[in-house]
Order: C-alpha cells, then sequence, then structure tokens
C-alpha cells in the first residue's frame, strides 16, 4: 500500500470517525451567552404598579419567581418569593407588584427558577423605575433642536 493511499485513508477515517476534525463540531458564539430557562417575562409600569406576565414555556419543576427592588425602590410588603410549584406545559401567570421610587433611577428585578429538563436553570429581567426626581425636575429654559433633530437645552449664562 502506497503513503498516498495511507493518508488518504487516515484523513477519511478521521473525518467520519471525529466529526470534530473536520470543522463540523457545534459551536457557539460569545453573543449566545448562557443558557436561559424557557421563560418569557414581560413587565407593564404604570403609577406604583408593575404587572408582570410570565409565561412558562414547557414542563418544570419547583418554579420559583422571586422579585426585589433595587437602587432605593421599594416593593410594598417588602421582597417576593413565591412557589409556582410544577408546570406541565406551556403556561402563563400574572402577578402585580406594588413600589415606590426612590429619588434617583432605581429597578425592580424579577427572577424566574426552577427545573427545566432536570437542569436548574434561571431567567432574571430589570424594569427601570426612574427616579422621583426625574418627575419633579422642570427646567425653564427653552428646548431647541440640534441640526439632527436632537433635544438641546440652552442653559442661561448667569
Amino acid at each position: 500500500m502506497s503513503l498516498l493511499k495511507i493518508c488518504l485513508f487516515l484523513g477519511l477515517f478521521a473525518t467520519t470517525m471525529f466529526p470534530g476534525c473536520a470543522g463540523n463540531a457545534p459551536t457557539r458564539s460569545a453573543a449566545d451567552g448562557k443558557p436561559a430557562a424557557p421563560v418569557q417575562v414581560e413587565g407593564n409600569l404604570s403609577g406604583g404598579t408593575l404587572v408582570l406576565k410570565l409565561t412558562i414555556n414547557g414542563p418544570a419543576t419547583s418554579v420559583e419567581l422571586v422579585a426585589a427592588g433595587l437602587g432605593g425602590v421599594k416593593l410594598t410588603g417588602g421582597s417576593l418569593q413565591q412557589n409556582l410549584g410544577n408546570v406541565l406545559s406551556t403556561s402563563s401567570f400574572s402577578r402585580t407588584l406594588q413600589y415606590e421610587a426612590a429619588e434617583q433611577e432605581g429597578s425592580i428585578t424579577v427572577q424566574v427558577r426552577g427545573l427545566f429538563n432536570g437542569h436548574m436553570m434561571s431567567k432574571v429581567q430589570d424594569f427601570v423605575i426612574p427616579g422621583t426626581s426625574f418627575f419633579n425636575s422642570k427646567s425653564s429654559a427653552p428646548l431647541q433642536r440640534g441640526a439632527e433633530g436632537e433635544p438641546l437645552v440652552i442653559l442661561p449664562a448667569d
């Protein structure tokens, strides 16, 4: 057997027996990030109330909802930790959270965690709460537009 035939045989053997050698190995880009639980967390903010809509896609066990205020935002009644139990198929839940905004911007962090396909996974979603000083600050300076339409505030020199 010639050296050429042996090299061809080894090359063919390596690519069929070890797919990673042929460049067919599964890849994951850095943008994919860490795997998260198959959960959608949506929220609607309105005057001291956050209405959450949670959609859990697929079966899960020991599902738990945790919510906390950060940056001075206070949830009425304190942080929330609620057991949602076992979910057999796609299910939706709604929860209403009352909060008090801080003087500066803060947030409410919501985490849904549980066992999905035998793996402990979680999904975290933040909701930004504008501070009360944002609503109370009224500038008497006139608002003008720049060359590209961006808002410009002209402040007095004195």
